[in-house]
């Protein structure tokens, strides 16, 4: 479907060449990138804890591990509906707020899931609810370092979309590296022993992964992208500017 009816919106040289210097450069002088991937970083290992932790969590806590399955599966749905609903918010309230709103949804959800942690069906509201708050954020998060790209035009002259975007996917597969060690280092640092009775200690670890530690680097990843500085105006500005040298913005 996604084949059948994108069209190309910019004219491609086939004949243009990078050159390792080329792509220092609109690397090095593109902050807002950087800030944008960094956000999405710290988020995204969070969210790889939760989700690496949910098996241990329904297994110890509530003694059925099959109860993981429609976690995944309300986790799944709720996330494409906030996919689906990003990108009007985006439009009515720019994307950089939406990637806060998406995010305070995450946060608070986390807040009272580690309060209500016991309570199954609550649990599976508030995981819905985070779902649907960090996808939003990761569409916002995508499209501003989407925009990067005219950023980065706009200071060295060169495009380099590819080299661009390939950066915050990187990120997002470090973070989920890094994510799912991280669950394999505290389970460790607990003593956690499978399929035994566990301890308090290892029992507070997964909730702790299922709802704090979520917490924490969504609010980290507020605090970063808190200092992106490419907003609707600038980013109309650079448009614009590109605009009066090529049509390709």
């Amino acid at each position: 479907i996604l084949f059948r009816f994108t069209k190309e919106r910019y004219p491609v040289s086939l004949n243009q060449r990078m050159r390792i210097k080329d792509i220092w450069n609109i690397l090095r002088k593109n902050g807002p990138l950087f800030i944008a991937s960094l956000a999405i970083f710290t988020s995204f290992i969070m969210f790889t804890v939760r989700n690496t932790a949910v098996m241990y969590y329904f297994k110890y806590l509530f003694g059925n591990e099959a109860m993981a399955g429609i976690y995944f599966v309300i986790q799944g749905v709720s996330g494409i509906i906030g996919l689906l609903i990003g990108p009007a918010i985006a439009k009515k309230v720019d994307k950089k707020n939406t990637y806060y709103i998406g995010m305070g949804i995450f946060i608070a959800a986390g807040l009272i899931w580690f309060f209500v942690g016991n309570n199954l069906p609550m649990v599976f509201v508030l995981g819905a609810l985070s779902a649907f708050g960090f996808m939003m954020t990761s569409m916002a998060g995508s499209a501003m370092g989407a925009d990067t790209v005219e950023y980065a035009e706009w200071k060295t002259g060169i495009r380099g979309a590819g080299v661009l975007m390939s950066v915050p996917t990187f990120f997002i597969k470090l973070a989920s590296g890094i994510g799912g060690a991280l669950v394999g280092y505290i389970l460790a640092w607990v003593s956690y022993m499978p399929d035994v009775t566990q301890t308090q200690k290892s029992l507070d670890s997964m909730v702790w992964m299922m709802t704090l530690l979520p917490v924490i680097g969504g609010i980290t990843s507020i605090i970063i992208i808190s200092f992106y500085r490419l907003d609707k105006n600038l980013y109309s500005r650079i448009c614009n500017d590109l605009r009066s040298k090529k049509e390709n913005c």
